[in-house]
């Protein structure tokens, strides 16, 4: 049944994402006086919607910096409390760090010479932590959602990217990274990284230890 249910919201997910590719430059508006647009921000949190929003409660927050929602469990009538399952933190204005990351990024990922766009969003599952990387690709004059990544995925090792800008078609940040000795709280080795956008996926390209 669990498989069946996967499978069902995997394709659901690849319906929500075929039905963003329309939205023009002139729709979008990416980033204007700084700030992110809310057709963007509308796409990421339908993404969430899809996976998180059956049978729970959602919670919205917005300030000049972002925007946060929380998911929580329906309790059902043997339950005292509705637990929380994730929080998520969208940012809205360019030129800001949040939590190691650059999270708002503009520039060339497919060597077209149009700017594309770079969301990290931050996401807590209780005491753990992630980002997850949205990809919107300029292509044909309109915008299109091409993919999202956990950074665990391009981190290169074991442990965690932080998306930092866009030079030479690459998204470059640093990785934290665990060394077999080290604790859950405290990865020890550090690097440069750099993540291509490549056939319509993002990919670790390399890593250079910082000093």
């Amino acid at each position: 049944m669990k498989i069946i249910t996967v499978i069902i919201m995997s394709l659901i997910l690849l319906g929500a994402c075929s039905q963003l590719t329309n939205m023009s430059p002139k729709q979008l508006n990416l980033i204007k006086n700084d700030k992110l647009d809310m057709t963007i921000v509308q796409s990421i949190k339908d993404y969430y919607q899809i996976i998180y929003g059956q049978g729970t409660r959602l919670e919205e927050f917005a300030d000049a910096a972002a925007i946060k929602l929380t998911y929580y469990n329906t309790p059902d009538k043997d339950e005292e409390n509705d637990g929380r399952i994730i929080m998520i933190t969208i940012p809205l204005i360019r030129d800001q760090e949040i939590f190691g990351a650059i999270p708002i990024l503009e520039g060339d990922l497919n060597k077209d010479l149009k700017n594309d766009l770079v969301i990290s969003v931050h996401t807590e599952f209780g005491n753990s932590a992630s980002q997850d990387i949205f990809i919107f690709i300029n292509e044909n004059e309109k915008y299109r959602f091409a993919t999202v990544k956990g950074h665990q995925d391009v981190s290169g090792c074991t442990g965690y990217f932080w998306a930092r800008k866009i030079e030479n078609n690459l998204i470059v940040g640093n990785s934290s990274c665990y060394s077999g000795d080290d604790a859950m709280c405290c990865p020890s080795l550090h690097y440069k990284t750099k993540v291509a956008f490549d056939n319509n996926e993002l990919k670790y390209v390399s890593k250079k230890r910082i000093q």
